[in-house]
């Protein structure tokens, strides 16, 4: 995005979705070190700024602490003597987000079957109508999930389905 131009923190909230608050703290928190300062102390972007900016802000989204952040930053403008390391950083990272999607879609898949279930109780008026299926009409997908929890009991499962 070089294009001569310089932005207010202001102005690169805006354009990038950042909070200027968060702006804030990640310049107090030395991760904007390398942005320009006018005569009155106030950082003055440029258009080559962004792609740090973007690291950061990605970086941050997958839950990099903002002091490996900073370690990072600061490989980043030591050079290409760093690239094996930062390439280290990156991959583990990458490790780290796959293990939470993970989560985050099983998780998902439980609260698919909760959504389900509720929408089934309120039709029927009954919280506790899966007690009345036979376990082979019990979803594979619940089964699974006790299954996953120390073994599949119809009864628990009685207990559970309704929450």
């Amino acid at each position: 995005m070089p294009d001569g131009k310089t932005y207010t923190v202001k102005d690169v909230a805006e354009r990038t979705g950042v909070p200027e608050t968060t702006l804030r703290y990640y310049g107090r928190r030395g991760l904007l070190d390398f942005v320009a300062r006018n005569s009155a102390g106030v950082r003055i972007f440029t258009g080559n700024d962004f792609e740090a900016l973007f690291i950061i802000h990605t970086l941050k989204e997958t839950g990099m602490s903002l002091a490996s952040i900073k370690h990072f930053m600061d490989l980043y403008f030591e050079g290409d003597s760093t690239i094996a390391e930062r390439r280290r950083m990156y991959e583990d990272q990458r490790h780290k987000t796959r293990m939470k999607i993970a989560a985050l879609e099983s998780a998902l898949e439980i609260l698919e079957y909760k959504c389900w279930y509720m929408q089934e109780a309120e039709r029927r008026g009954d919280a506790w109508w899966f007690r009345r299926l036979s376990e082979r009409d019990v979803p594979q997908r619940v089964r699974d999930f006790y299954a996953k929890v120390g073994g599949y009991a119809h009864e628990s499962a009685q207990g559970c389905a309704y929450m």
